[in-house]
């Protein structure tokens, strides 16, 4: 059995417009019995981007084993905005079958929910697992969404590959071309377990830019960066709603 509801579709509606205008018309849902996932890939950029949707952000929510499907986020989108004028308080998904999910956009009433709009019934094709690597929760570091989005504006366009050096005291993100360094002191970033460390540089694709920049705009608060126990590493975005997040997993470089 599946089913979940969400009262706040928001973050769903944002991740479905953000993927499909700069990474894909399609994604994987990934199904667990503590979270959804929405998986966005493309053979052409240097990241999967995903959102993760934990058990806690739903009013319901019944999984009994795992389960991942690729959906038309296009069609997710469209099914959305016809619902949006039945002012809608509930998204109900629901999978009576392994590649058909059904959205049911539903309003509360002194007798219980109530379906505002006729059910969506969307197709789905079967797609592969994917199997993330870890993260280094010793080492991470936070820059304020407002300095991420400097370096975004600052950093040249002329070269995608942006690299990434943590120390003790500060953040330096380079090309080329120019360098911006972020200051624990000046409190533009915070930094966990890169004392005394040495060679702690990576290197990440910030494009397409105007991706970053709307994925920034989704916090209000700070940027998370992990390393990877495959020497990739992770931008984590927290939303501005509790249990839903951000992921950017980037490969190593």
């Amino acid at each position: 059995m599946l089913l979940i509801r969400v009262q706040d579709a928001n973050p769903i509606t944002d991740a479905n417009f953000l993927f499909a205008e700069f990474i894909n018309h399609e994604a994987d849902l990934e199904f667990k019995p503590n979270s959804l996932t929405i998986i966005a890939t493309n053979p052409t950029l240097r990241f999967i981007a995903t959102l993760y949707i934990s058990k806690s952000f739903c009013q319901d929510f019944t999984i009994n084993q795992t389960h991942i499907a690729r959906v038309s986020l296009t069609s997710f989108i469209d099914a959305i905005m016809t619902a949006a004028a039945t002012r809608f308080d509930t998204l109900a998904i629901t999978l009576p079958s392994a590649y058909i999910m059904i959205l049911t956009f539903e309003t509360s009433t002194p007798s219980g929910r109530v379906p505002q709009s006729h059910p969506r019934a969307l197709p789905m094709s079967p797609s592969l697992m994917v199997d993330f690597p870890k993260p280094i929760l010793a080492k991470h570091f936070t820059i304020k969404a407002e300095c991420f989005r400097r370096v975004l504006a600052e950093l040249p366009l002329l070269q995608d590959l942006v690299s990434v050096t943590p120390t003790g005291s500060e953040v330096k993100f380079s090309n080329e071309f120019k360098e911006i360094i972020l200051s624990q002191e000046a409190g533009e970033c915070t930094i966990m377990g890169y004392e005394g460390c040495v060679d702690t540089q990576f290197k990440v694709v910030l494009n397409p830019r105007m991706f970053f920049l709307g994925l920034s705009s989704k916090t209000s608060t700070s940027i998370w960066f992990y390393r990877t126990m495959s020497a990739g590493s992770i931008m984590a975005v927290p939303t501005c709603r509790s249990y839903a997040m951000y992921y950017i997993h980037f490969p190593p470089i």
